[in-house]
């Protein structure tokens, strides 16, 4: 929220400045025919988080209705379309990208639409990126699999040198029939085959099956490298989780705030650390078993839909909530909550992680921001 107060700090000062001069409403402009609406802006570059913001002069005919409570800006970015309220005629860019705005004028019972469209081009700066990045490893892995321990072992490294950064999630597959997974789900098939799990072990980086790793530990820390250099967080997520222990009930709710309009879907996943049991490969009799999906709260591979699949205005928190019970052999006291917030970048066909958090079991984890 301190962002977007930011943000909304240098349109207000900005506006101040510049009103006088395109916001008076008393001008004429013989150029824009009765009848017409027509919008304009004083400049179509900025810089994501930075003190500039773009004022739109928006004239009906002759009359200009820039600040008039009929007239309405219409945003789009990322395929969203977005009005905004009555009278805004400033814009000061939470995250880079390209913005396209027409306006939209109420008179009387008629609603006219701007015959001409502007184009904001928002660059990268300090502004965008406060939020922490969090990143989701998914692990798939089996009893049965003879070199999965290699996996295991380089991923609780990479978390020790990188301490809270990566939520690990391990999907366990019936991979040989001689030696049947007890932790295997049903979920887990379907993330399998989404992913083309065809031999193990196998890691993915944020739900990209195009950041695909073996156990090898320094390949595992140059895909983190690479995702944590490629991708800052634009948006941050949050979790509220009550444990029941008389009805072993989990109540989880989610919270998504977006520094960009954005479309997102979310991902809860149950995970039980300290689970002991044999494992094929490994040194000891009995091996522990940690970071295990134990269910996935969310339906879909790629999630649920948040805020009813509309785009999120930027600095809006947006909330989901989601339940389940524990099976009878879980250990509440060994469990995690870990959510994600997904989005697409090839117009909904797949959904990647773009920001996670997690926390115990019971427990809360609040907004992760950049120092």
């Amino acid at each position: 929220m301190k962002t977007v107060l930011r943000y909304l700090l240098a349109a207000a000062a900005f506006t101040a400045a510049v009103c006088s001069a395109a916001c008076s409403g008393s001008d004429d402009d013989p150029g824009v025919p009765a009848g017409t609406l027509h919008i304009s802006a004083d400049r179509t570059a900025i810089t994501a988080g930075g003190p500039e913001a773009v004022t739109f002069r928006v004239m009906y005919g002759s009359s200009d209705v820039s600040r008039s409570e009929r007239m309405h800006l219409v945003q789009e970015f990322s395929g969203q379309a977005t009005e905004l309220d009555g009278g805004i005629n400033t814009f000061a860019a939470p995250a880079p990208g390209s913005y396209t705005f027409k306006a939209r004028y109420r008179d009387g019972e008629k609603v006219v639409e701007s015959e001409n469209s502007v184009v904001v081009t928002v660059s990268a700066g300090s502004g965008s990126g406060n939020y922490y990045r969090k990143l989701l490893f998914m692990q798939f892995t089996s009893v049965g699999c003879v070199n999965c321990p290699a996996m295991s072992t380089s991923l609780k490294t990479v978390q020790e040198e990188r301490p809270g950064r990566i939520a690990a999630a391990s999907f366990h597959l019936q991979y040989d029939p001689n030696y049947p997974d007890p932790m295997w789900i049903k979920a887990n098939d379907m993330y399998g085959q989404k992913f083309d799990v065809t031999g193990l072990p196998t890691g993915f980086l944020d739900l990209r099956p195009d950041v695909r790793m073996s156990s090898d530990k320094a390949a595992i820390d140059k895909a983190i490298a690479a995702a944590l250099t490629e991708n800052s967080a634009d948006c941050g997520v949050a979790l509220a989780t009550a444990y029941d222990a008389g009805s072993r009930e989990v109540k989880v709710e989610v919270k998504v705030t977006s520094d960009a309009a954005e479309t997102y879907r979310y991902l809860i996943l149950l995970v039980e650390d300290g689970i002991s049991y044999f494992q094929l490969g490994a040194d000891e009799a009995t091996h522990t078993h940690n970071n295990v999906v134990r269910a996935v709260l969310s339906s879909n591979v790629y999630g649920e839909r948040l805020n009813q699949g509309n785009a999120l205005q930027p600095g809006v928190e947006v909330k989901a909530s989601r339940s389940t019970t524990l099976g009878a052999s879980w250990n509440p006291a060994n469990m995690r909550i870990i959510a994600a917030a997904l989005a697409s970048q090839d117009g909904g066909v797949t959904f990647t992680c773009r920001n996670a958090n997690e926390c115990a079991l019971g427990g809360n984890a609040n907004y992760q921001y950049n120092e």
